[in-house]
């Protein structure tokens, strides 16, 4: 229907063409030009979906009691590691399932507190880079002696919710990895169905065109030259401005920015104390492996 209005709004192409033959170029300047502008503007609003893409992450889980019924209308709470504040809330639905969006690439703890049972306590949950955090089951225990049961290792988390097939490289394997050029585009080979061929990196046999490399977020590819899309960007990133990545390599999300396949990067946060690392680098011929092409007489 949007497009019909457009058309409607806009006539055929032999009218304006007409037009302009005829010398009604203050027409075209005037009323035309007015037009033009509701059309990009119509254009803005329609495709503007696919303008971003999705950088963060969310949480889901359930609450039950501790003979496997559902809590509803439990409270969780999210906060920074180590925080005070919660910085996202949430309630359980009548089937006692919860859903935390939008979340940073970050360490976050979790509170659950319900009428009549101990608050539960679980930290170190990590949330990664467009992907879904499954919560292990939350079971809350009836209130008490004890007001507080506090779980303390790191969660582990088995993805469950979607068909998405995705792993994110951490900041630690980053680090520990060998890298020539310190790219870090250079880490999605170790990943299953990514594969470097004579002429470029591809992910699951395709074209590197299809696939959609963000920072933060953003799109840092060359959308002009999409040739080796997956080896080179316009504007490489450095391994220490990647905090992490996450590759996805079929069935991404809705929330993914178009493309058959998406590598997403992250950058670090910030910190309260200047820091940073000096580098030093040198590759030259000297050092280099003898060719064999050195031996000819």
């Amino acid at each position: 229907m949007q497009v019909v209005e457009l058309y409607r709004l806009f006539g055929s192409p032999k009218n304006v063409n007409a037009m302009v033959d005829s010398g009604e170029s203050s027409s075209v300047g005037g009323v035309h030009m007015r037009k033009l502008a509701v059309l990009l503007g119509a254009l803005g609003f329609v495709f503007s979906p696919f303008a971003g893409a999705q950088d963060t992450g969310r949480i889901t889980g359930s609450v039950v009691d501790p003979s496997g019924a559902v809590v509803a209308k439990a409270t969780i709470n999210l906060l920074l590691h180590d925080g005070t504040k919660p910085i996202a809330a949430t309630q359980s639905n009548a089937q006692g399932l919860f859903t935390l969006e939008a979340l940073r690439p970050v360490y976050f703890d979790l509170t659950v507190d319900a009428k009549g049972f101990q608050q539960y306590k679980l930290s170190n949950v990590k949330v990664n880079p467009s992907r879904d955090t499954d919560l292990p089951l939350i079971t809350v225990r009836l209130a008490a002696t004890a007001t507080e049961v506090n779980v303390t290792a790191g969660a582990e988390t088995v993805q469950t919710v979607s068909p998405e097939i995705s792993t994110t490289v951490t900041n630690e394997q980053i680090s520990r990895l060998p890298v020539g050029d310190r790219n870090p585009l250079a880490f999605i080979s170790t990943q299953a169905g990514v594969a470097p061929t004579q002429y470029e990196t591809v992910i699951n046999g395709q074209r590197s065109s299809f696939s959609n490399v963000t920072l933060d977020g953003i799109n840092i590819q060359d959308n002009y030259i999409r040739t080796g899309g997956l080896d080179f960007v316009p504007n490489e990133p450095l391994l220490d401005q990647v905090q992490e990545f996450t590759v996805t390599t079929s069935n991404e999300s809705s929330a993914a920015a178009g493309g058959a396949s998406q590598v997403n990067l992250t950058t670090p946060s910030g910190t309260n104390q200047f820091h940073g690392d000096a580098l030093w680098q040198n590759r030259n011929n000297t050092l280099a492996a003898n060719d064999w092409f050195d031996n000819q007489d």
